[in-house]
């Protein structure tokens, strides 16, 4: 594996997995950029997104657990993803609702991705 491609592996982990902070991903066409946001998005919706999203339900109504599909949109408001045309915003979230549909019908794992499984 070449020095290129470490690095690449390692944006594409980081992206899926670091959310402590903003980020911002820029490469030439046909790279993955999509792929890339899909699985921040899905990482994010299936894991600490979801933690955080429930935890605040459940301190506004500690007697009533929330149900999971308060708890998913209530993740899912939280989530931005900024691209540059209508085009790829539609791309991207049309991918986002498939991937949560794979996952939520166990055609897909959950919650976190692997680096590999992006190409």
């Amino acid at each position: 594996m070449t020095s290129a491609e470490r690095q690449d592996r390692e944006a594409r982990r980081v992206a899926q997995s670091v959310f402590d902070r903003p980020l911002v991903v820029e490469a030439g066409a046909g790279t993955g950029k999509t792929t890339i946001l899909v699985a921040r998005v899905v990482s994010w919706a299936l894991g600490p997104g979801w933690n955080l999203a429930r935890a605040e339900l459940l301190e506004s109504a500690p007697d009533e657990p929330p149900p999971d599909q308060r708890v998913a949109a209530r993740t899912l408001e939280t989530v931005v993803a900024i691209t540059f045309t209508e085009a790829a915003a539609a791309e991207m979230a049309g991918r986002v609702a498939s991937k949560l549909a794979e996952v939520a019908t166990g055609r897909a794992a959950s919650p976190g991705f692997d680096p590999e499984l992006i190409p």
